[in-house]
């Protein structure tokens, strides 16, 4: 009995130190050699386990980074990083050695990912994950799981390509810890959020762009006082259908990525001259995203801003062409 219970505890040891999913594979072959309360332990240090894999991918990922770009603050991030990784192990060997459960199994809030993991993995592959969006064409029966990729992708784009290289590395980590759950077979996105992901765009990332100009419509024409005024959510679905639009190469869509090119033209001018070299991932990515769509589609979405300079030097113009 004493050896069974060293055993277990061996095996909870080797849990938390990045040996979890062979650990899983050993218990349910062996099954019958441990008891439920020796079972529940090995199980509920399996899942610590894989915050120590999350934790030490992350660290990896951080100290690759310094090496290629070395910063005070990446020193800094990766410093820390390190640390809470030695923090989570030292703390569940701690635990273990001590005969203690730190975490209920029962209390594990995540489903269970039944596809293929590396084919999901492959989805949050940035720019592959356009190919397949736009190759698949199908938007009324979309592949959830490259829409969320093309969102999270977005998100961290729009973020990351005006601001700094630490919401840069921040966004980055949240999708390596998407990655590195799915590949561990765990699934962290309740259904509510999964019924939700379908509704923030119908085609393109970039109607996300709908959000923030129906919001100051909607409080301008508050504070204009119109009579006949619709709500925020009828704006919304507006502007969304406006950029959920695919366009030929036409005059309109030349102006709209002329402008959007001086404005990429401006932004790698100030990377440059602040030598943030990791700020270009971004500005390449966006580029890179627009040449295969075209490639593939021989079609363009309007873009955020240069659309709205665009109408707004149209609108100029005729009023002073009316004059």
């Amino acid at each position: 009995m004493e050896s069974n219970k060293n055993d277990s505890k061996q095996l909870w040891l080797a849990a938390v130190m990045f040996f979890n999913i062979m650990v899983k594979n050993f218990l349910k072959n062996n099954n019958g050699e441990f008891s439920e309360e020796e079972k529940k332990f090995i199980q509920s240090y399996i899942q610590y386990g894989y915050l120590s894999i999350i934790s030490g991918c992350i660290t990896i990922g951080l100290v690759v980074l310094y090496y290629f770009y070395p910063s005070t603050i990446l020193y800094w991030i990766h410093t820390l990083s390190i640390v809470t990784t030695l923090a989570i192990v030292v703390v569940w060997s701690i635990g273990v050695l001590s005969g203690s459960i730190l975490y209920h199994k029962d209390a594990i809030q995540y489903g269970t990912i039944n596809e293929e993991k590396d084919t999901i993995i492959l989805y949050f592959i940035p720019l592959y994950n356009i190919i397949i969006r736009y190759t698949a064409h199908q938007f009324d029966q979309p592949n959830i799981r490259v829409k969320e990729s093309l969102l999270r992708w977005a998100i961290w784009a729009i973020i990351s390509i005006w601001n700094s290289q630490i919401l840069l590395i921040f966004r980055t980590i949240l999708i390596l810890i998407r990655v590195v759950t799915i590949a561990a077979g765990i699934d962290v996105i309740q259904d509510k959020v999964k019924n939700i992901l379908p509704q923030t765009f119908t085609v393109n990332p970039e109607e996300l762009r709908a959000y923030a100009i129906a919001t100051i419509d909607f409080f301008s024409q508050k504070i204009q006082q119109k009579i006949i005024q619709p709500s925020r959510k009828e704006l919304v679905q507006a502007y969304q259908k406006t950029y959920s639009h695919l366009h030929p190469i036409d005059i309109t869509i030349i102006i709209q990525y002329s402008i959007w090119s001086l404005l990429m033209a401006i932004r790698i001018r100030s990377i440059y001259q602040n030598q943030t070299n990791i700020l270009y991932i971004p500005v390449l990515i966006i580029i890179g995203r627009y040449i295969i769509m075209y490639r593939k589609r021989k079609h363009l979405p309007p873009l955020p801003l240069a659309r709205e300079i665009h109408l707004f030097i149209l609108n100029m113009y005729n009023k002073i062409i009316k004059k």
